[in-house]
């Protein structure tokens, strides 16, 4: 884990002052709120960026992506809230099982203007759950065989190729990591 952090730090350096960097208290507060501890993975990369995302030097609006970390539950809870409508108006096409249901998906991030990044619930160890993409307005998902870092590292290095990416994605162009708080994001489930 500590390679792959430090090979994402090569590539997309971290801010000088990093801000919003949870606690162990603090994280446990959100793994207490969300119902299950969350990838190590997750915690480091808080501790190495703090909170904000990683903006797209050729497409700010469609290849930039970002975890929440600081609000990974409220935006968790808020999100699924918001899949669950849309999964109860197309049950017969929703491509996936949300979190809590056996391997649902947990909704921790974004990349560009309509994908989440969300951990495929397998299994009892937070710590090996894989990344699926999902793209709701299609009902399209997409499950990687990567983990949170190897995501973030992909994408930084134009290196992650989905058939749910804009044409902005992949891009070899760079990112920069820009520091903000982490508003809860609204999505509209309609």
């Amino acid at each position: 884990m500590f390679q792959k952090l430090a090979q994402l730090q090569t590539c997309c350096p971290p801010p000088d002052l990093p801000r919003d960097i949870l606690s162990d208290q603090e994280w446990n507060s959100e793994f207490r709120a969300i119902g299950t501890r969350l990838p190590q993975e997750l915690v480091q990369l808080n501790r190495t960026y703090g909170t904000g995302h990683f903006v797209s030097v050729a497409s700010p609006t469609n290849g930039s992506f970002g975890f929440r970390m600081a609000t990974v539950s409220a935006y968790a809870i808020t999100r699924l809230a918001e899949l669950r409508e849309k999964k109860l108006k197309r049950k017969n096409t929703f491509p996936v099982p949300l979190y809590f249901e056996p391997g649902g998906l947990l909704p921790i991030g974004w990349i560009g203007s309509g994908i989440d990044l969300c951990l495929r619930t397998d299994g009892d160890n937070p710590d090996k759950w894989l990344v699926s993409l999902l793209l709701a307005t299609t009902n399209r998902v997409d499950h990687l065989s990567l983990s949170v870092l190897d995501v973030a590292l992909a994408l930084v290095r134009g290196e992650l190729e989905s058939e749910l990416f804009p044409a902005a994605l992949p891009s070899k162009k760079g990112y920069g990591f820009k520091v903000s708080g982490e508003p809860l994001k609204v999505w509209h489930a309609g």
